[in-house]
């Protein structure tokens, strides 16, 4: 699942106390695993791209690993506020469109900065777990402190979220 979806989610947890017509959408997630919980928060597009960068450049170096590990998180960063600038467009454009009154519901504030928080600790956590994570210049064991982190994470997650009312949807 993209951020896109993610953002998408949180607009409509903003949308809701202006309109319920975005209600649905907000159901929480069935069981999924550890990693799944914590990857749908991560945009696919910084996965994909963390993950194609990985594969291609290879580092055998320490800096090479956490380049790529800092470019990734700054993938995510940039693909979050793309995605939520697009989601508020076409939000005031529908809201234009239904010719509501007042100010239309946008995704910023303090929900963004929690979104983008959400978002970038996942990131870490999933990054930690992979095999050849630069965490490993921190621990031997990085691998697995990683795993451990994302279980904890992945049951933490939908807590904080649902705290800072930032759902996902289930699909």
């Amino acid at each position: 699942m993209s951020i896109a979806a993610a953002t998408r989610q949180a607009y409509a947890v903003v949308a809701e106390a202006k309109s319920t017509a975005f209600r649905e959408a907000t159901s929480q997630p069935s069981r999924e695993s550890a990693l799944q919980s914590v990857v749908k928060w991560i945009p696919s597009e910084a996965l994909g791209s963390y993950i194609a960068l990985v594969g291609v450049v290879a580092p055998e170096n320490d800096g090479g690993r956490w380049a790529l590990f800092v470019i990734g998180a700054a993938l995510v960063c940039m693909f979050l506020l793309l995605n939520v600038a697009l989601a508020n467009k076409q939000g005031a454009a529908e809201w234009l469109a239904q010719k509501k009154q007042g100010d239309p519901p946008k995704l910023a504030g303090w929900r963004l900065f929690g979104v983008l928080v959400l978002s970038l600790a996942s990131f870490v956590a999933w990054a930690c777990a992979l095999p050849g994570t630069p965490f490993l210049t921190l621990n031997p064991d990085a691998t697995q402190w990683g795993g451990g982190v994302a279980v904890v994470w992945s049951l933490l997650l939908p807590k904080v979220a649902e705290l800072l009312d930032l759902r996902l949807p289930s699909v």
